[in-house]
């Protein structure tokens, strides 16, 4: 058995609610496969269930895996358009002897500590340093949308709904109003452009 197959089946036999990770093999290709996490409690996350692609290159474990969200999430060092993850670990900090399920909890753990001053998504990440309040809402409310999270405002989600009503796409009007501050004079200019 080989390092990634048992990386695979430690991930496997780790597939409990308890610490809030499992993985999906599809066809059972070890390479490329989604995993899901559970959103940490006490952070804006928590409720909420995200969805990861996880592909292994041939080299592994010499080069780390990339590992990218699926489900978009509104967080300073995660991109909320492409879902790449800044992490040093996934890249010029790979420690070779890292399994893939250590891989995952550091992910998860960067949901509960983001480094705001160190951002992927620079929008994100201004909001998170400016307005750590409008930071949180803005990180529900997308928690609430896209992962089934269980915190949701509806003051925001009437903003959004004036929008729609507007004819805007639902998915737009929540990314205009989020990079925006809710600020619903600059989400509609935004939009508008």
């Amino acid at each position: 058995m080989n390092r990634l197959q048992k990386d695979i089946r430690d991930l496997l036999e780790c597939n409990t609610e308890r610490n809030g990770i499992s993985v999906c093999l599809k066809d059972d290709n070890m390479n490329d496969f989604h995993a899901f996490l559970k959103g940490p409690a006490d952070t804006p996350y928590a409720g909420g269930t995200f969805k990861l692609r996880v592909m292994v290159p041939p080299e592994y474990p010499v080069k780390p895996p990339a590992v990218t969200f699926v489900t978009k999430i509104w967080h300073p060092n995660i991109s909320s358009h492409t879902g790449f993850i800044c992490l040093d670990i996934l890249a010029s900090k790979w420690p070779g002897s890292m399994n893939l399920r250590g891989v995952l909890l550091s992910v998860q753990n960067l949901l509960a500590n983001p480094e705001k001053e160190d951002p992927q998504d620079s929008i994100v990440g201004r909001q998170a340093v400016r307005d750590e309040s409008i930071f949180i809402q803005t990180a529900q409310e997308w928690t609430k949308v896209y992962a089934n999270g269980c915190l949701s405002d509806p003051a925001l989600q009437h903003e959004i709904g004036k929008l729609v009503d507007m004819g805007y796409d639902r998915d737009l009007a929540l990314r205009a109003l989020s990079e925006c501050d809710w600020d619903m004079d600059e989400a509609i200019e935004k939009l508008v452009m």
